[in-house]
């Protein structure tokens, strides 16, 4: 049985559409709540002959409602809830609402959400249990905006996910600080060890949270219920 959930991201369409084209998913779910980022995704799904896509145009978030939202006419994937100053006015969903209760499995959900991925989580904790593989981008500043902390998500994540993988090197880190902390937590790194890099649950709190909270730090990360690293996310080269 394989059920899939998708967020739209600032790449939406560089994931959705593989996604929903090459994989077996027998559901897939969208969520897009720019009405110019959605006449985009939907112009480029109709290009690319996909069907198989619950398409909606609502926010994400901890309860239902609405909520504001600003659109960045520059950087489209830099539109946001922002909800004291937002042009608009957007429908708001929880996850918990939106997948099937009689769904067995999530195998994966792709969440950018500018920062309000907390209250993202926060309103999903029925479907996040059932989550194999969650693909995040995480960013302190973008949660400070959001008036969330760096520990608010680092607790949500471990409280369902085992393992977490570092899909590339920290943008907007000075890799000596990555590689000062990967030290303290193994014996054996090595500054050149190749991506994406893995961690146990308790590593990834670790290194999650000595972050420093500095403007423009992004991490693209993937979190996952296996405890044991995946044959299929082993480094090039690697014999795992």
């Amino acid at each position: 049985h394989r059920d899939l959930h998708s967020f739209p991201t600032r790449r939406s369409s560089d994931l959705l559409i593989p996604i929903a084209r090459d994989t077996r998913a027998r559901h897939t779910l969208a969520f897009e709540p720019s009405p110019a980022n959605l006449r985009l995704l939907e112009l480029n799904l109709k290009l690319n002959d996909v069907v198989n896509i619950d398409l909606r145009r609502v926010a994400v978030g901890e309860q239902s409602g609405t909520i504001r939202f600003t659109e960045n006419r520059i950087n489209t994937g830099n539109s946001r809830v922002a909800r004291d100053r937002g042009e608009l006015e957007v429908p708001l969903v929880t996850l918990d609402e939106c997948v099937a209760d009689h769904w067995e499995c999530v195998d994966l959900l792709v969440m950018d959400v500018e920062g309000f991925e907390v209250y993202a989580m926060r309103g999903a904790a029925r479907a996040l249990a059932r989550t194999r593989l969650f693909l995040v981008e995480f960013g302190p500043e973008h949660l400070q905006e959001q008036q969330c902390r760096a520990t608010d998500f680092v607790e949500l994540v471990a409280e369902h996910f085992r393992s977490m993988y570092l899909l590339g090197p920290p943008y907007g880190l000075d890799m000596r600080h990555h590689s000062m902390v990967m030290k303290s937590l193994r014996n054996d790194y090595k500054d050149a060890e190749a991506w994406p890099q893995y961690f146990r649950r308790s590593d990834f709190v670790a290194y999650l949270e000595a972050l420093p909270a500095q403007r423009g730090l992004v991490l693209n990360l993937l979190f996952s219920k296996d405890a044991e690293p995946l044959r299929q996310l082993a480094p090039r080269g690697s014999k795992a």
